[in-house]
């Protein structure tokens, strides 16, 4: 008795707020009679609550167990119920189990246990995972099995019931390695544990007559078996999770697609649709989001616009993606649409190697006839090994003998030389000289296309020296591809004096397009212990396209066959992404409260267009036209273009205790981007047009045309010259300077979160033109843009939890969108396959967004994710580009839109149906998302740009959608999955309603894409534990694609409807893709 007394005089002078103090009467009469002594851990029960109060589930623990519980009232939660069932635990298992929800723990005193607050220090970061193991084939439950978190101390076994408990586990992503003498050892990557939360882990294992592995020494050794990615449930709880609001698709889902790259992965996301290799996202132009590249923000991919190709990325290095769709301090603010993180495939604690290999046949391009032309010996490896480059020594832009705006002859007066041409037997020599060094193949071949193929490797491995741990991931994969298109391609139509209409310029293509890409992906991660990890990320792809397009139809000019042309362009292009970045991740103080991250990157994007050849001839007698100064046809168009970006980052995190947290961080990106054109016209004598007649000369001679006998030094035949309307060069110089702080707290038990901060982001840019006559004449100077611009920019996300399943989220914040280098500079660039110009304006402002969003969230299981979701965007002098017409050519160009609004109705869908009583209609799921969207751009006086973009006038269309926005994108898909059979089938489908894809001007109309529907088919199946077979049809519909052009400006396709001026609508461009056949397979050791 006097020890009992003892112990309770301890606990109120330990705890004085104790309102009453309990001690259950068994233990009382134990410790006053000397009972003996006995361990928690060493007194076996049987427990079986239901819902029980928490004193009353310490009262039968205690009971059974023979022990007196002692507690304060007051440390209880009131409203916690406990169902807890197992045949044998032991008492302080059992007390474990239901005091993991709380944060109240236990000590032993002799035969007392003291139920106690924990310190907050002490049960931060910490999580507990559970579970069930069972066989794979039989159900039967896995006694004894061993449960280890890999590269940690912690792991358990399973109890007589199959379950496991494992606590104390700090908050972060594991791999999870399962074990059981006779079965398979499975390892689970990307496990995530969440503070003060159970995570549920219940798996099956198959049976194997392979040995055990030491499971006891797994955090030191290399182990082999499945490389598990990302799944649906870890992505699931980092949605959940998130302070921000953000959807995903992880790589699990990922493999269930046919899709290739990641702008195929990128448009099963909720709200997100892909133009032209550039994903939309809420329907939203592609300039208003912007791409994180496994934490970098990943380099413009493009010449001509701040946008990352997302074809770039093969699909099979994609780990998962995910969009934030509402801001937070820590984020880049140059985006309103959406940012999206794109993390690559990570380093696993396994020893793995991966072969993929598949064939791919799409009818009308795979067994058929293509157009081809001459090229370099390694365009099969995605890049011009010279052949189709300047000449080394060539003179600059303008500096051509006897030709261009830039030469002496310019400044001639006399009428001789009206052209500008300085006749003097040495120029004519010289440039007769330099003609006959450039690359002189025109020649239009044709080939026999086989089967495309794509193949990939993955290898991981790891090793430990001495406590550190080594981690690593090789990835290699190529595509090589041919693809046919047939389309109608009608960029102007006229009204004559009569009313009727018709097509001026319309044109039957056949593009031939062969594509060869690279990619190579190496990371290294260092662990030098649980608190202190060191990434090293590498990653390198490049994509090369040799497109012949023959184009034929009227031209609408006066020649004698009535218009008809035929126009052969030959366009090769390599793109080519490189990134570096080193990262770390250290958790600091004796608690772990500290948490630090930084990185610093380097990144490369590279552009090269060399010698793109176009030329065209009329039908009879087969005559090749050589316009002279001007034209944009029989030339040498060149485009080189280089960014480079540095990047780097710090993040600092302090956690005090019940939800509250504190966050600051600085980011610095330094930016250089140079861009050189050129186009190089070939021309005959001032006063012929015509250089052969006849019909000696096919398509398949077309270099005699061009043979070096045009180019004579006495300049009685063809020259060369620079056509400077199409020629320049920029470089620029920005850096962007960025620091945040923000703060998270929780209040009413932890139901009501809110998170916010402010972020403040300065950008100073210096946009450089390289001196040309043709830019003096145009009256601008050296230095177009010299500016300094930042802004302080608030946000805040709020969430009201329900219950742990139901969930509203509330945010509101500030971003921005600045326009793209290129958009400033007056250069034009030619895009001869669409037939059109872009040029920049040096007068565009940044765009200023306010966001809001409101969404409910509701998880009814692990891995299962419903909500709903409005959102209301408001844009300040948005950037948009429009159509103006410039001659028989359109003009693209830009220009800021006073106001414009964005909003819609989102609703995403993850679900299993196991829930149905039938048996095999609970093998499937379903991901779906919608999203209804409407923008609106309204100008008060009716009025919008004319072809200049300077003035307005009348034209009577006040309100229109925002430029690159769409009406609705909705995604589906179906999957089934059985796992005894190794079977896995997904049918997937697609579609994005209507879109402005260029803004109307005083006279040119308005262009919109039609829906198009898309639909997917893959079948996995498992031959061996080592093989899987996969087929697959990718665009099973073959929709076509169509533009119209709106002239009756009523955003609907009415081509029988007439506006007041007999303007009708019409088809601007139309083809069908073709559908996609694949069979593969893949390999795993």
């Amino acid at each position: 008795m006097q020890k009992l007394l003892m112990s309770c005089h301890v606990l109120v002078v330990l705890f004085p707020r104790l309102a009453s103090l309990h001690c259950f009467v068994f233990g009382i009469t134990q410790a006053a009679f000397g009972g003996e002594q006995q361990k928690s851990t060493e007194v076996f029960i049987s427990v079986a609550l239901q819902q029980s109060s928490l004193p009353e589930a310490l009262d039968v623990i205690g009971s059974k167990g023979g022990f007196g519980i002692t507690y304060n009232d007051a440390d209880l939660p009131k409203d916690l119920k406990v169902t807890y069932h197992s045949a044998r635990v032991s008492v302080a298992d059992a007390l474990k189990t239901v005091l993991h929800e709380t944060s109240l723990s236990f000590r032993e005193h002799e035969n007392n246990i003291i139920i106690f607050v924990k310190p907050a220090a002490k049960h931060l970061q910490k999580g507990t995972l559970g579970g069930k193991l069972k066989d794979d084939a039989t159900g039967e439950l896995l006694i004894g099995a061993s449960v280890r978190l890999i590269g940690t101390p912690y792991g358990n076994i399973t109890n007589a019931e199959g379950d496991f408990l494992i606590r104390d586990i700090p908050e972060g992503v594991y791999q999870v390695a399962v074990s059981y003498l006779g079965y398979e050892t499975l390892i689970a990557r990307d496990v995530a544990i969440t503070a003060n939360q159970h995570t549920v882990f219940d798996r099956a294992l198959k049976a194997s007559g392979t040995q055990l592995q030491d499971i006891t020494v797994i955090g030191d050794r290399v182990l082999s078996g499945n490389v598990v990615e990302t799944n649906e449930s870890a992505l699931v709880k980092e949605i959940r999770n998130s302070s921000l609001i953000i959807t995903g698709i992880s790589a699990q889902q990922i493999a269930r697609s046919v899709d290739q790259d990641a702008g195929e992965v990128a448009r099963r996301l909720p709200g997100v649709s892909l133009q032209n290799n550039f994903v939309n996202i809420r329907g939203m132009h592609e300039r208003y989001n912007i791409t994180y590249l496994n934490g970098m923000v990943a380099p413009s991919s493009e010449s001509d616009r701040r946008a990352f190709s997302y074809d770039l990325l093969p699909s099979n290095m994609i780990d998962k993606m995910t969009v934030y769709r509402s801001p937070g301090p820590e984020l880049l603010a140059d985006w309103a649409g959406g940012a999206i993180k794109i993390e690559t495939k990570n380093t696993s604690i396994a020893r793995q190697f991966e072969v993929n290999l598949s064939s791919w046949y799409r009818p009308g391009s795979t067994f058929e006839d293509y157009y081809t032309n001459t090229g370099g010996k390694k365009d099969w490896l995605g890049k011009d090994d010279g052949t189709r480059a300047l000449p080394a020594g060539f003179p600059g832009v303008g500096d051509i003998p006897a030709g261009g705006i830039g030469s002496p002859g310019y400044f001639r007066t006399d009428t001789v030389n009206f052209h500008g041409l300085v006749l003097s037997p040495e120029n004519m020599a010289t440039n007769a000289k330099l003609a006959k060094s450039l690359y002189n193949s025109w020649d239009l071949k044709r080939a026999r296309s086989g089967p495309d193929y794509r193949a990939g490797i993955n290898y991981y491995d790891a090793w430990k020296i001495g406590n550190v741990r080594l981690s690593n991931l090789t990835s290699i994969n190529t595509t090589q591809a041919v693809q046919l298109v047939n389309q109608s391609f009608v960029p102007q139509r006229v009204i004559s004096k009569d009313g009727s209409v018709s097509d001026s310029r319309a044109f039957q293509d056949s593009v031939s397009r062969k594509m060869a890409r690279w990619g190579v992906l190496q990371n290294l991660s260092i662990a030098f212990n649980e608190r202190h990890t060191v990434e090293l990320k590498g990653i390198f792809n490049r994509l090369g396209t040799d497109e012949t397009l023959v184009r034929q139809g009227n031209e609408g000019i006066v020649v004698d066959d009535g218009g008809y042309v035929r126009n052969i362009i030959y366009t090769y292009r390599s793109r080519s992404i490189g990134a570096a970045q080193v990262a770390g991740s250290h958790t600091l103080g004796q608690s772990g409260t500290h948490s630090l991250k930084w990185s610093a990157a380097y990144s490369t994007s590279i552009e090269n267009v060399p010698a793109q050849r176009s030329f065209y001839n009329t039908r009879y007698p087969f005559q090749y036209i050589l316009p002279n100064r001007g034209s944009t046809t029989n030339a040498l168009y060149y485009i080189d273009t280089k960014e480079t970006n540095h990047t780097y980052t710090l993040d600092y995190e302090k956690k005090f205790g019940r939800g509250i947290f504190v966050r600051a961080g600085a980011f610095y990106e330094g930016k250089t981007k140079s861009m050189d054109t050129r186009m190089i016209n070939i021309s005959t004598n001032m006063d012929d047009r015509y250089v052969v007649e006849g019909d000696s000369i096919g398509e398949r001679n077309y270099n005699r045309l061009m043979s070096a006998s045009l180019f004579r030094e006495d300049g009685s035949g063809g020259y060369i010259f620079d056509n400077e309307n199409l020629s320049g060069q920029y470089d620029i110089r920005g850096k962007i300077l960025a620091g945040y702080t923000a703060v998270n707290f929780q209040a009413f038990r932890k139901k009501l979160n809110i998170y916010g901060g402010l972020r403040y982001e300065g950008q100073d840019l210096l946009v450089k033109v390289r001196p040309s006559r043709m830019l003096e004449v145009m009256g601008y100077s050296t230095d177009l843009i010299n500016k300094y611009v930042y802004y302080w920019l608030p946000s805040v996300n709020v969430s009201w939890s329900f219950t742990d399943r139901l969930l509203l989220r509330a945010a509101y914040g500030k971003t921005l969108n600045r326009p793209n280098y290129r958009e400033y500079i007056p250069l034009q660039i030619l895009d001869p396959r669409l037939d059109n110009m872009t040029i920049g304006t040096d007068s565009l402002t940044d765009a200023q967004i306010h966001n809001m969003d409101l969404r409910l969230e509701f998880y009814p299981r692990d891995g299962e994710f419903i909500s709903v979701g409005v959102f209301y965007k408001k844009l300040r002098d948005a950037i948009e580009q429009y159509a103006a017409q410039d001659g028989l050519r359109e003009r693209i160009k830009f220009d800021n839109t006073d106001k414009a609004t964005v909003y819609g109705v989102e609703l995403e869908l993850r679900k299993s149906l196991n829930f149905v009583p039938v048996k095999w209609i609970r093998r499937f799921s379903t991901i779906a998302n919608f999203a209804l969207l409407h923008s609106e751009v309204k100008f008060t006086d009716g009025l919008i740009p004319d072809s200049e973009g300077k003035y307005f006038l009348d034209n009577r269309q006040s309100v229109r959608p925002l430029e690159g926005t769409a009406r609705y994108v909705i995604n589906a898909g179906l999957y089934y999955d059985q796992e005894k059979w190794g079977t896995k089938v997904s049918l997937l489908y697609n579609i994005i309603g209507q879109r402005l894809v260029y803004a109307p001007s005083l006279v040119w109309p308005a262009t919109y894409e039609l829906p198009r529907s898309v639909l997917d088919l893959t079948v996995r199946q498992r031959v061996t534990k080592f093989m899987e077979f996969r087929f697959a049809i990718q665009d099973i519909l073959n929709q076509p694609r169509r533009l119209y052009r709106d002239f009756d400006r009523d955003a609907r396709y009415d081509p029988w409807k007439r506006n007041k001026l007999q303007y009708r609508d019409w088809m601007f461009q139309e083809y069908k893709p073709g559908s996609y056949y694949m069979i593969g397979l893949n390999f795993t050791f």
